[in-house]
């Protein structure tokens, strides 16, 4: 699998979010709002932080997962509509040459 497509980089055994995630702006703002959301409905004090913390970490690993997932989608899918745009061109040429 291409580098590119990892949701987190390895670094000197940590793991870093990927540029990519938060380079995409769709992506960017729901992660944001995911935050601000989380936050508001756990952050209540009725839980020690280390539990909030904890579900907070998991709640954006999924969120993370999930755009990524998306973006990777898209990708396929404008990949697939190139190369069958190339395809056509091709033969194209072939029943046509010049």
């Amino acid at each position: 699998m291409p580098r590119f497509l990892h949701f987190f980089d390895s670094v000197m055994g940590t793991r870093i979010l990927h540029p990519r995630l938060l380079g995409d702006p769709v992506s960017r703002a729901d992660l944001q709002q995911t935050i601000e959301d989380f936050f508001v409905e756990n952050d209540t004090g009725e839980v020690g932080e280390d539990i909030v913390w904890d579900a907070f970490k998991a709640v954006v690993r999924g969120r993370c997962i999930s755009a990524m997932s998306h973006i990777r989608r898209a990708q396929r899918q404008q990949r697939g509509d190139l190369e069958r745009k190339l395809r056509d061109a091709e033969s194209e040429l072939a029943r046509a040459p010049t």
